[in-house]
């Protein structure tokens, strides 16, 4: 097998499981959950080559109001992120996405949220050591529970907010 594969399996074995205890459906690297039109969205991206990968958040509103006009009449199961838009209204900008385990930078801005699994490429006091890609996989399934539902949650209520109680 190789490192990506590796890595896939990890994160199969430790967050899957953690995704199901959600309440989330699919298969692997795409997951979603339907609750009452509103859908929560995640996906698991690997960039091969640098040995990286991330962990996606979207969600689709129950109107689809940010999901691309090809995708909107998809049923929950076809959704996937990449298939979602930002919500802006009144000067009000609400990111369709969120990368686990974001950190800020400023008062504005994340930092981009890239996983490395290449043994020898870790920042600090790793570096030249074999990475753990269990112990990995088992940060990844705890960030998910730490910052997954809270992030559904804050968008829930934006488009309750914004869109359902002002009738638009």
């Amino acid at each position: 097998m190789t490192n990506t594969a590796d890595m896939s399996s990890a994160l199969k074995t430790h967050c899957v499981p953690t995704l199901r205890k959600m309440g989330l459906k699919g298969s692997f690297p795409n997951f979603y959950r339907d609750v009452d039109g509103f859908v929560s969205l995640v996906n698991f991206q690997f960039h091969a080559p640098s040995e990286r990968f991330c962990i996606n958040l979207g969600f689709a509103d129950p109107e689809r109001r940010n999901v691309v006009d090809d995708c909107k009449s998809f049923a929950p199961n076809k959704l996937r992120v990449s298939m979602t838009g930002a919500f802006y209204r009144n000067g009000i900008y609400l990111p369709d996405r969120w990368r686990v385990g974001q950190q800020p930078v400023g008062d504005r801005f994340f930092s981009d949220s890239w996983f490395s699994y290449a043994d020898g490429q870790d920042e600090g006091d790793r570096e030249g050591q074999a990475i753990d890609l269990s112990q990995l996989a088992r940060h990844c399934a705890d960030l998910l529970m730490q910052e997954a539902e809270d992030w559904w949650t804050g968008r829930r209520k934006f488009v309750a907010s914004t869109f359902l109680e002002h009738g638009s």
